[in-house]
């Protein structure tokens, strides 16, 4: 398995959308994730929840923003985990 495909996983397969504010801890949380993985969610959470992605136009086009600067900045994320994070970080924007 690719290094950090876990932490793909574990990102694309949260799905209970009517609670975003659970995603951080349900991905951190996950069972398929080691310390190595976990430090690099905290890295990845830290880099999508950045301020400067989030303090300018609207919600939504701040959530677009946000998903295309992810995919941008951390290349190895696959489109499905770019968008759920940029849509669990857009619930700590709200």
């Amino acid at each position: 398995m690719p290094r950090r495909q876990n932490l793909i996983d574990a990102i694309e397969r949260y799905d209970d959308w009517g609670r975003p504010w659970a995603f951080f801890d349900t991905v951190a949380s996950d069972g398929s994730l080691d310390d190595a993985d976990r430090r690099e969610w905290a890295i990845v959470w830290a880099a999508v929840c950045d301020e400067r992605l989030w303090t300018s136009g609207s919600l939504g086009e701040a959530t677009a923003q946000a998903e295309i600067a992810i995919a941008s900045s951390i290349p190895w994320l696959s489109p499905r985990a770019c968008r759920h994070l940029a849509n669990a970080a857009a619930y700590q924007w709200r």
